[in-house]
């Protein structure tokens, strides 16, 4: 749990009977680099954040469907990945410095899922 929260770092998926962090795309576009072209997940491809975590936890990555396409490590937490959502590498860096202008999953730390 983060400092100042009892609730775990993953949440429980009842229906798939699995504990899980996720993320999801906001659009086909971001899955596809993702699958397809062997990028890493950037901020502005990311809609939305689910679960605690803290950087370097694994996550799940899902399509819009709700699928989870990849499983990955975090360069962010999950209290700071809201305000990066839908943003680019540029307004990152500009806005909120260079610690900041990074993939939220880097392709190295990433594993597609068929």
């Amino acid at each position: 749990a983060q400092p100042g929260n009892d609730q775990p770092r993953l949440w429980r998926d009842v229906e798939n009977d699995a504990l899980r962090n996720a993320m999801g795309f906001n659009n086909d576009g971001a899955a596809a680099a993702v699958r397809n072209t062997g990028a890493s997940l950037l901020a502005v491809g990311v809609t939305k954040v689910t679960g605690d975590f803290e950087a370097g936890d694994p996550i799940e990555l899902a399509n819009r469907e709700g699928h989870i396409i990849a499983r990955g490590l975090a360069a962010f937490n999950s209290i700071e990945l809201p305000q990066l959502l839908g943003r680019n590498s540029r307004w990152l860096h500009e806005a909120l410095g260079e610690r900041f202008d990074r993939p939220v999953v880097h392709r190295d730390d990433l594993v597609l899922i068929d």
